[in-house]
């Protein structure tokens, strides 16, 4: 098994079983008073996003950056998501992943959206099970 950290919060973690992007954040958030530390655009996000499995664990966004999903995370990623009581994280992750979505955007689903998510997948109690 082999743990990078990607700056922040996020890690990309490769094992026999796969590999998983977690929390990844480049782009400045909160009218960039915030910035990921160390600097981590110099990182080869193609190469990092490039996973089996994407794992978002909140809406914050030094956590969620839609920018970073939208441009780097492969489109056949399985999203992994915390079993919340609320479906926010899961509705923002959809609408990235439905370019023809017709809600209006909001500042968390603003910029490009990616093409196509393969599934998305709810955690309970250490067990994925498919939410489609």
């Amino acid at each position: 098994m082999q743990i990078t950290s990607v700056g922040h919060a996020g890690f990309h973690i490769r094992t026999e079983a796969g590999s998983i992007l977690c929390d990844p954040w480049v782009n400045p958030a909160y009218f960039a008073s915030w910035v990921p530390f160390p600097d981590n655009t110099g990182l080869d996000w193609e190469a990092l996003g490039n996973v089996d499995y994407l794992y978002v664990s909140h809406l914050h966004k030094d956590h969620f950056d839609p920018g970073t999903l939208s441009k780097h995370v492969s489109k056949d990623a399985t999203v992994l998501l915390p079993d919340y009581p609320v479906p926010d994280l899961r509705r923002e992750l959809e609408a990235l992943a439905s370019p023809s979505s017709s809600r209006p955007p909001t500042p968390s689903s603003i910029g490009s959206r990616l093409p196509e998510l393969r599934s998305l997948r709810r955690l309970r109690s250490g067990r994925a099970s498919s939410t489609s």
